[in-house]
Parts: structure tokens; sequence; C-alpha cells
């Protein structure tokens, strides 16, 4: 299977069905989330965390939700430079 064809299929799985359609998964995270790109609209090409963690304790599981999106970085490059260590 092609990465085409393979990318709508992205969100079916587990708990990223709460990851809006605009945001590529690009990394499931170990701490109840996962690291996404924008890849629609406003902020496109901007780094994000989707937190499983917050879709539990508002109870958004039913389906994407924008609450859970956490923006870390303007693109990628910005994302790179940033210091988790600190």
């Amino acid at each position: 299977m092609d990465g085409i064809e393979w990318m709508p299929r992205i969100g079916k799985f587990g708990r990223m069905q709460v990851v809006p359609a605009a945001y590529l998964v690009v990394s499931q995270g170990s701490s109840g989330g996962c690291l996404t790109i924008k890849v629609q609209g406003d902020g496109y090409a901007s780094v994000w965390w989707a937190d499983f963690d917050k879709a539990e304790d508002d109870g958004s599981w039913e389906g994407p939700s924008e609450s859970i999106m956490v923006r870390l970085a303007d693109d990628w490059n910005q994302f790179l430079e940033l210091d988790f260590d600190a």
C-alpha cells in the first residue's frame, strides 16, 4: 500500500479518531498524545500536540476535537529548536 492510500486511514485506529482531519499524525507519543502537523487552513505547516488526556478530561472522545490540539511551533524548523529539557 503506498502513502496516498494509507494516509486517509491514519485517523481510524485507536485514540487518533479525535485528531481533526486538518492535522497529519507524525508520531504517537508514549505520554497520552501524538505529534501532528497542520495540513489545512490557518496555521498550515505548524506543529501541534494532540492531547489524549485532555480528551478524557473533557469527554471529547466521540469525534474529532480542536479542543485537544496544543500548538507547539509555527513550523517544523521552529519545533526542532525547542528545548524540551528546560
